[in-house]
């Protein structure tokens, strides 16, 4: 998930002074100012430290600042693969472990995938199932015969 402001760091902050105690410059005081009262933001110069705490104490990786000369962008990646639970109607069990499989690897055969899951489902079902995951648009396939190998969607990414 990334976050981008059409506009670049100002006061001379950089993307890697944002990870330090720095200080809290406001662009518009007076809607800082109002947000801060609201108790919006907690208090000035924090917001990206805050964010780095949260993650770092969720188990997930810091998240990315990036500064270019027209824009500003808080990145935040996952740390794995997790695989939806509803799309346009609930995913299955078995549909949920396919995708923690694809997820955990690169494509996969639909024998190495089958040989991969808990369940032990049979070959037909393992078919089906990428099939239905298919028409969804959360896998995808790519080659032919026995040289198909099944991956992520990009949209599912």
């Amino acid at each position: 998930m990334e976050f981008v402001s059409s506009s670049p760091l100002r006061f001379g902050l950089t993307a890697e002074a944002l990870r330090h105690p720095h200080p809290s410059l406001k662009l518009n005081p007076l809607i800082a100012n109002a947000f801060y009262l609201r108790g919006i933001i907690e208090s000035w110069g924090r917001g990206t430290l805050r964010m780095m705490e949260l993650t770092t104490s969720s188990g997930l990786p810091e998240p990315e600042f990036e500064s270019a000369s027209h824009s500003f962008t808080v990145r935040f990646r996952p740390s794995r693969y997790v695989a939806p639970t509803r799309v346009e109607m609930d995913n299955s069990p078995l549909q949920q472990e396919i995708l923690q499989v694809l997820g955990s690897g690169g494509p996969r055969s639909q024998s190495e995938i089958r040989a991969l899951l808990d369940s032990e489902p049979a070959r037909r079902t393992v078919q089906v199932n990428l099939a239905t995951l298919r028409s969804m648009g959360l896998v995808d396939m790519q080659g032919v015969g026995r040289g198909i190998r099944w991956h992520l969607a990009k949209k599912s990414l």
